[in-house]
């Protein structure tokens, strides 16, 4: 046989030829009967039943082992219906005319192994998403729990280099309400600043002080206050206190007041010295993130801010915040007290005065009399910071409230004023101020000596009268008062000179005035001093509009 008619032999198999992929590009839509004609010839479209299998199955042992291993390398069955030009060629048979296709067609089968792998990615796929949703649960819930994001809150604060704040203040009485704005900055502990906007009501008017304080690195303290002097004028008037004040007033009113530790020393060196010191330890703490870190640590082991219930979300300034209702557990407030003082930033303030020291008695003190008190507070749902604080208490005939609502971490600048009065400028102010508020606090103490002396007179007065009413039956007339017959009911001497029936005036404060409405009562009156004004007792039954 000649050698071209070989390729077939079982020396030389024939090699399996790749099967070319048709694409079959978009075309437009066409009527359904040129769809029809059409069908059987689309490359993607099901095969009709009828196949000229035969023409393609390998008829060789060889033939057969090279279709497994095709089927094996590629992981699916070659189609059937595919008959190459070369088999053809090779074998001299005719290719098969095209019929019409039939109406029933046979789907195509997915190859086993593509069916498992889609199988195992499936499942593979819904346990990562069963795993990952559960794990984002849980860390959700670790994350969301309330315990952490309270303490995480406080420690964030505790950590924070720098914060800023607006917040009110209301204070609301039977005859006075306070009404203040704030807005304040702090660039760590030794730097920061508050201003304030203060609307004071009271008799149908209102009376509006604004406020500014300031703390620069070096320790040194500014304050200014404006509209002071109008606002003292409406409401206290020319008293003698006020006029004391009036010269240091009118000088500092709308001006920046520097008090440094060298004009401090004007006045009390001890007090610059542990101002300086003060200073300079606070500004160790500023640059020290393990004494921060330390006051965090001590508040982990010591949370005495309990979370009582949990409030609604709310959107604080545009952040999604949780909402939490606090108490204090005043036991574990006392031990995170006495850790602080244990700390070295708090042995080194104690050093520079031994006064510095916190006291643990004071937040166990639990006695609010009739006040009602609740702490509210709103943290950011993702950092953990913060986002409002607000304060309310209620009490008899008062009530008020503080909220504040802070940022952590963001850039500020706190400048001191370089326009300012210092303490020596205003030194001479000062001390006739003082000399003139000490003569009025002791005229004042005069006053109210001269005043609780002559209501314990007006009292005894009343009760000789009484005492003689019980004896005789009747009150006493002055005459009968002052002889004394009646021995339970006799005065003093010095009394009984005190004692007129005459009108009295305050120019007159050591004179009594008695007086009788009928034989069954009768009025008893004395000089307040202090009040410069005329006060009566009564006793028995005594209609005051009949004297």
């Amino acid at each position: 046989m000649p050698e071209e008619n070989n390729q077939y032999s079982p020396y030389n198999p024939p090699q399996p030829q790749p099967q070319p992929q048709p694409v079959t590009p978009q075309q437009p839509a066409r009527p359904i009967e040129q769809q029809e004609v059409s069908q059987f010839s689309q490359p993607a479209a099901p095969q009709p039943i009828f196949q000229p299998q035969p023409l393609v199955q390998p008829t060789t042992e060889v033939e057969q082992l090279a279709s497994v291993e095709q089927e094996e390398s590629t992981g699916s069955y070659p189609q059937q219906t595919t008959v190459t030009d070369s088999v053809f060629s090779s074998t001299n048979i005719e290719q098969p005319v095209s019929a019409a296709p039939f109406a029933a067609q046979q789907p195509q089968q997915k190859s086993p192994n593509k069916k498992k792998k889609i199988i195992i990615a499936s499942i593979i796929a819904g346990a990562l998403l069963v795993l990952g949703g559960g794990t984002y649960t849980a860390y959700a819930l670790w994350y969301q729990n309330p315990e952490k994001v309270l303490t995480d809150a406080v420690t964030n604060a505790i950590k924070a280099k720098t914060a800023s704040y607006t917040g009110t203040v209301a204070v609301d009485t039977n005859d006075v309400k306070v009404a203040i704005e704030l807005d304040g900055a702090e660039a760590g502990l030794a730097t920061r600043e508050v201003n304030a906007k203060i609307t004071i009501t009271a008799q149908g008017k209102d009376f509006k002080l604004n406020g500014s304080a300031l703390a620069d690195k070096d320790g040194n303290i500014f304050f200014k206050v404006s509209n002071l002097k109008s606002v003292i004028d409406q409401t206290l008037g020319e008293t003698g206190m006020v006029a004391a004040f009036d010269g240091l007033i009118s000088k500092i009113d709308n001006k920046w007041i520097r008090i440094s530790a060298d004009d401090l020393a004007d006045f009390s060196k001890e007090a610059s010295e542990a101002k300086k010191c003060a200073t300079d330890v606070l500004k160790k703490l500023d640059t020290d993130k393990a004494t921060r870190d330390e006051f965090a640590t001590i508040y982990s082991k010591n949370k005495f801010i309990v979370i009582d219930s949990s409030l609604p979300a709310r959107t604080i300034n545009g952040v999604d915040s949780m909402g939490y209702e606090l108490s204090i557990d005043r036991t574990v407030a006392k031990s995170f007290v006495e850790a602080i003082n244990t700390t070295q930033l708090m042995k080194d303030l104690q050093k520079c005065d031994e006064s510095m020291k916190l006291d643990a008695g004071d937040v166990t003190d639990e006695s609010t009399g009739d006040s009602t008190q609740k702490l509210e507070v709103s943290v950011s749902r993702w950092t953990h910071e913060f986002t409002q604080v607000k304060f309310t208490a209620t009490g008899e005939g008062t009530s008020g409230s503080a909220i504040i609502e802070p940022l952590f971490n963001k850039d500020v600048k706190v400048v001191a004023p370089t326009d300012f009065l210092t303490l020596k400028q205003l030194q001479a102010e000062i001390e006739a101020a003082m000399g003139a508020m000490q003569e009025a606090a002791y005229g004042s103490i005069q006053e109210r000596a001269a005043t609780s002396e002559a209501q314990a007179n007006a009292n005894n007065v009343i009760k000789k009268a009484e005492t003689y009413n019980a004896v005789e039956g009747k009150y006493p007339t002055l005459a009968e008062l002052k002889a004394g017959a009646v021995a339970e009911a006799r005065l003093t001497a010095e009394l009984a000179a005190q004692l007129t029936d005459q009108e009295i005036s305050t120019s007159t404060p050591e004179r009594i005035q008695y007086e009788l409405c009928s034989t069954a009562g009768g009025r008893v009156s004395y000089v307040d001093v202090s009040a410069d004004a005329i006060l009566g007792l009564t006793f028995g039954e005594c209609d005051s509009s009949l004297l």
